[in-house]
């Protein structure tokens, strides 16, 4: 259901815009952001996960571009979890 919800409300984002103007640009990320780091925890969890090497590595690599960008506002130290 929230899929749904989501694809109606990006369908017609234009990610090149202007984050002032609209603000499903930032929430879009924020989403991608989420799920990268949810890889992250369970990859980095004692559970068995059948999750592809290529996408527990793109996931990484989204966590470390978030936290890389946020190390100036502090997000690195309050979230030493995400880290490699």
């Amino acid at each position: 259901m929230w899929l749904r919800r989501l694809n109606a409300v990006i369908d017609d984002l234009d990610i090149t815009g202007d984050r002032e103007r609209d603000a499903r640009i930032t929430q879009l990320h924020e989403v991608y952001t989420a799920a990268a780091k949810v890889i992250r925890v369970i990859d980095q969890s004692k559970v068995k996960s059948r999750i592809a090497d290529e996408t527990r590595a793109a996931a990484r690599e989204v966590v470390f571009s978030v936290l890389t960008a946020g190390r100036r506002s502090g997000l690195a130290a309050a979230c030493p979890h995400l880290t490699a």
